[in-house]
């Protein structure tokens, strides 16, 4: 038995091989490269919301230029391995630290199919025009400064946002103004937008996400390291060469500018 599965996944990891091989030489413009549409039900992508944006606008644009249906689940890491052994998952995207590695201890990474599609890096997020003046890191700690963090428990940019204030020795500073936290993403990017603090640290991309109420202030690259965003095949689905090719479209010329329209830079 142990024999005959490592076959089948073999035969998975090849077919995955020669269609990222194969989908990287196609040429996606204005006579975009169709993979023929498959019978049957939608690819199954698993991802953070991290990305979401983005994602979704390449998911529509795939699914206009090839007809194949991609259908997203944005939940965490344990739900997502969870979902995709019941239901044949095909994608899993992250920007997790050790996504791969989590995803090969559960025996769901393909070997060779895991691609960095953008990075994402912390950042000030504060309302539109910037009531406040943040400028600094060291703003956050202004007397009387209602702050939002992501719950370093939860989710990623939590446990990044950790990161750089530790490493600036804001930490306890900062903390110190701290009025609420998001379990992910989308929950920081709305204690902005519903008034509930004054400032957060969230993502770059947190900008793009509601242009006309969120802009963004960077902070000095060594505080604010790249975190790559990784898509990887899973071993449990039934479509590895239709997953494989979807994937190259997200590292092809328009998943690249898709993702760079919305602050998700291609390089660290």
């Amino acid at each position: 038995m142990r024999d005959t599965r490592r076959c089948g996944l073999t035969l998975i990891e090849l077919l995955v091989a020669i269609a990222l091989s194969c989908a990287a030489s196609a040429t996606w413009g204005a006579e975009p490269w169709r993979f023929p549409p498959a019978a049957g039900r939608p690819l199954l992508a698993y991802s953070s919301d991290a990305i979401k944006p983005a994602l979704d606008e390449a998911v529509a644009a795939y699914q206009r230029q090839t007809g194949v249906e991609v259908k997203v689940t944005y939940c965490k890491l344990k739900e997502s391995f969870e979902r995709a052994k019941r239901e044949s998952g095909d994608l899993f995207l992250s920007g997790h630290e050790g996504a791969y590695e989590s995803a090969a201890k559960e025996g769901l990474a393909v070997e060779g199919s895991r691609r960095v599609i953008g990075y994402l890096r912390v950042a000030i997020a504060v309302p539109k025009g910037n009531p406040r003046g943040i400028a600094s890191l060291a703003d956050l700690a202004k007397p009387g400064l209602r702050v939002g963090l992501g719950d370093p428990d939860k989710s990623q940019v939590g446990r990044a946002s950790e990161d750089v204030l530790a490493q600036a020795g804001m930490t306890e500073a900062v903390h110190a103004n701290v009025v609420a936290r998001g379990g992910c993403c989308s929950e920081v990017a709305a204690l902005l937008t519903s008034g509930q603090v004054e400032a957060a640290l969230g993502w770059v991309s947190f900008a793009k996400w509601a242009p006309d109420r969120i802009e963004t202030i960077p902070l000095p690259r060594d505080l604010a390291k790249p975190l790559p965003v990784t898509a990887l095949v899973l071993a449990t689905t039934k479509r590895p060469e239709a997953a494989a090719t979807f994937l190259a479209f997200l590292r092809g010329p328009q998943g690249r500018r898709i993702f760079a329209r919305y602050s998700y830079s291609r390089n660290p």
